[in-house]
């Protein structure tokens, strides 16, 4: 039995038998070693495939929303799933979606203020949480630095008045 140098994967002499447990076993440390996703975590609520979604103070995930109160977003469920049902939830990595249309391509995605679960090409004003950025029409890149430390950049407006 030999392991690469760079990555301690059991490497698979032609002929050998047995080999697709050894690519499994291969796989199950590329996945412990990306951890892009999470889970499984429970659902608060109904959530669909692509949502983003925060974790609440009881333990289970909720569509997220820019609002400073459902923030800051873990990352997009990989799946659908109903109140109390389990998902995944991609926090890093590429993730295509057919159904979305990103305009620009290399521009931010953030959490949408206004769409609960919803992503936009469109800063918000204010509780700013940048998800990745568009890397085609339907596909972005999750960025873990933003995702995973919850960073969120809040605004406030200040209105100066002069007396007269």
């Amino acid at each position: 039995m030999s392991f690469s140098d760079k990555y301690d994967l059991e490497e698979i002499a032609y002929g050998t038998t047995g080999w697709n447990a050894i690519v499994w076993a291969n796989f199950q440390l590329i996945d412990a070693g990306l951890d892009s996703r999470i889970g499984p975590l429970t659902a608060g609520e109904a959530i669909a495939q692509y949502e983003a979604v925060f974790v609440h103070t009881d333990g289970k995930v909720y569509r997220a929303r820019a609002d400073g109160t459902h923030q800051p977003c873990r990352g997009l469920a990989v799946e659908a799933a109903a109140a109390d049902e389990t998902l995944r939830v991609q926090r890093e990595g590429e993730m295509t979606n057919v159904s979305w249309s990103w305009a620009t391509k290399g521009a931010a995605v953030y959490l949408s203020p206004g769409v609960w679960g919803g992503l936009t090409q469109l800063e918000p004003g204010a509780n700013i949480q940048t998800i990745g950025y568009a890397l085609s029409a339907t596909s972005i890149v999750i960025e873990r630095g933003d995702v995973a430390s919850g960073s969120v950049v809040t605004t406030t407006t200040t209105t100066t008045t002069t007396a007269p």
